[in-house]
């Protein structure tokens, strides 16, 4: 099963929206292990080093797709700007 999320914005005084569509499968499944293994830690479970570095390899990879996501909306903002200059030229 995949997970879609759907971005819409309006373009301003435009008749346009401007649609995203962004599979966040992976990330909500690795939210999911997050959450899995932060109940385990509050439970006193015992970790040991290997699970531990599993975990941080995992919230590395889960941050890089976030950050690759922030520079994603930041080229579609700019995109979206360029396009309202060329409208309004």
């Amino acid at each position: 099963m995949r997970i879609m999320l759907l971005n819409a914005r309006k373009i301003d005084t435009t008749r346009q929206i401007l649609l995203a569509i962004e599979d966040i499968t992976y990330i909500r499944m690795v939210e999911t292990k997050l959450a899995d293994y932060t109940k385990a830690l509050e439970g006193g479970g015992v970790v040991n080093k290997a699970e531990l570095m599993f975990r941080i390899d995992e919230l590395n990879k889960l941050n890089k797709v976030f950050i690759e996501r922030e520079h994603r909306m930041i080229e579609l903002k700019e995109e979206i700007k360029e396009l309202k200059k060329e409208k309004d030229a």
